[in-house]
């Protein structure tokens, strides 16, 4: 098993690729902004990063900006040419160890190690290539060394996250309460096994929205300005 952090995988990447940059195309590529956001379950609802998305789009049509979401493992698994049925064994949550020793063992699935290594390399492939909006996944501290990345963390009191999940998934409030309780405690062990940070720490992120305090309307509007500047 590689016992090296996914940290320090990113960071001998990066000192290869600095080794590689007299290519222009690197030096160019890098220029481009991203975006990477950090959220508690519920946070500006469901919808955030797409109308975000959508209204960067519509300000700049010419950059066309894109988003990865879930949908990052299927970027992985094309990335590395991996089965699909791998999917199930990267979520954003810790994997039980004795599951993990057992699966490695009878060779189920790569080292949990070795799937992490390459979400971190996929992730910090598309910010170095610009014009894209990453959630999750701890994807601002994968990129954090590189220039030009704007990091969101979406907060909201857990009256208003309760409401949006019973809503959105059509369940009642209990079972939001308990789905929001897991989705939160599994998203900071995730942060806390992988890369050793607390994933509420201010200092991990450009800007902290409190969506109890910031209309989401308003919040769109100037991060977009604040994008098409950096642009």
């Amino acid at each position: 098993m590689d016992n090296r952090s996914s940290i320090r995988i990113v960071e001998e990447y990066m000192e290869k690729l600095s080794e590689r940059s007299k290519s222009s195309m690197h030096t160019e590529r890098n220029t481009k902004p991203f975006i990477t956001i950090s959220r508690e379950t519920g946070a500006g609802g469901f919808d955030f990063a797409n109308k975000l998305l959508d209204r960067i789009n519509s300000i700049k049509p010419e950059e066309k900006w894109a988003l990865f979401d879930k949908n990052i493992l299927e970027k992985v698994m094309e990335d590395y040419e991996m089965p699909r049925e791998l999917e199930r064994f990267m979520p954003e949550r810790k994997i039980p160890e004795f599951q993990t020793v057992l699966e490695q063992l009878f060779g189920l699935h790569p080292s949990e190690h070795k799937l992490i290594h390459r979400i971190s390399m996929t992730i910090y492939h598309l910010a170095y290539l610009g014009n894209i909006i990453l959630v999750g996944r701890g994807a601002n501290i994968i990129t954090a060394g590189l220039k030009h990345g704007l990091h969101l963390r979406l907060i909201e009191p857990l009256d208003r996250r309760v409401a949006y999940s019973a809503e959105y998934f059509n369940i009642d409030r209990g079972a939001a309460l308990k789905f929001i309780e897991t989705e939160d405690r599994n998203r900071k062990e995730y942060i806390k096994k992988y890369y050793s940070k607390n994933i509420d720490d201010g200092h991990l992120y450009s800007i902290i929205i409190n969506f109890g305090r910031v209309e989401k309307d308003a919040a769109i509007k100037s991060l977009s300005k604040l994008i098409s500047k950096m642009c």
